[in-house]
């Protein structure tokens, strides 16, 4: 069952951040990270049994569009699938006009957009600082 996250599941949050994610090492600023995104009306955060997913609406002040941000964390593939869905819609609701997701892992993302029907945009960079 997909339902809304609520900050009781904050020792959950950190038991997938701890067992999930290697690359989670500042535990105390992920705790603080993760009970703000709980209660902020510009985040969505989905939860399964054993997934997590958040979602991130934000405005660019360059073009006014509002865009919606998702990572998803562990889980099966149906029940992912199931939550970007819901994710998309609110995201609509609520005034975006793209929607972004990509892997931060190791993990592929490709037969995920592929079934959700989303396009490459672009490729991202990341290092260490």
């Amino acid at each position: 069952m997909i339902r809304q996250c609520t900050v009781d599941d904050i020792e959950w949050i950190m038991h997938i951040a701890k067992t999930k994610y290697d690359d989670v090492t500042n535990l105390d600023g992920f705790r603080e990270w993760a009970l703000k995104a709980l209660v902020n009306p510009n985040c969505l955060t989905l939860r399964t049994d054993d997934s997590i997913m958040v979602t991130i609406l934000v405005t660019h002040i360059h073009n006014l569009v509002t865009e919606a941000t998702a990572r998803h964390y562990a889980g099966k593939a149906r029940e992912i699938v199931r939550m970007f869905q819901i994710s998309i819609q609110w995201a609509k609701e609520n005034g975006a006009k793209k929607y972004h997701f990509g892997s931060s892992t190791k993990h592929k993302v490709n037969k995920l957009a592929k079934i959700l029907g989303a396009g490459v945009e672009s490729t991202s960079y990341s290092m260490e600082i």
